[in-house]
């Protein structure tokens, strides 16, 4: 801190620096207690620094293979969307979804759905989101916007909605123009 000071050197680059030099010299393959010395060292450094970036250390840390190390910086971050994308790079999918909806940024949700989406199958997306009852509407909406009907069927069989079944089989019914796509 003194020689930073000093130097006239803004103290939170200098200690990212040194953030990022210790952990590329873990080992690859390190073990839990290496990692811990780690983190429990840069956050003692860290007390005295002000505006210190734990999203920029996070990423570092993914960078480099240290997953774990990743989500406890994470976890000192302030910023709830700044750690939403870090989290879906780890796979993370409840974390991120679970802070999404913190946000209560439907876009935000938004993304956060479209990319589980695009990453897992079907029957483990839904049970992720069977977990979260509160982004069932958003789910729901993710599927009509998409246009996969058939696997909103399936997502609500999965949930057992019998009644946002029952609303949808009514809008087919009356979006059919021919009287057999009515009475399928």
């Amino acid at each position: 801190h003194e020689i930073c000071k000093f130097l006239g050197d803004e103290e939170k680059h200098i200690f990212l620096r040194y953030a990022i030099a210790k952990i590329k010299k873990l080992p690859t393959i390190s073990d839990l207690s290496a990692e811990n010395n780690v983190y429990n060292d840069l956050m003692k450094s860290f007390e005295n620094v002000d505006n210190i970036s734990f999203i920029e250390i996070a990423k570092k840390c993914i960078k480099y293979k240290k997953y774990d190390l990743a989500e406890r910086f994470l976890k000192n971050e302030k910023s709830i969307l700044v750690k939403i994308p870090q989290y879906l790079e780890l796979g993370n999918w409840e974390k991120a979804l679970e802070l999404s909806l913190k946000s209560c940024d439907l876009n935000v949700i938004r993304v956060v759905i479209d990319k589980i989406y695009k990453v897992l199958e079907q029957r483990d997306f839904n049970e992720i989101f069977a977990k979260f009852p509160q982004a069932h509407s958003a789910v729901i909406n993710y599927y009509k916007s998409i246009g996969k009907y058939d696997e909103l069927e399936k997502y609500l069989n999965y949930q057992k909605d019998q009644e946002e079944l029952l609303f949808i089989s009514l809008e087919n019914f009356f979006k059919s123009q021919t009287l057999e796509e009515r009475k399928k």
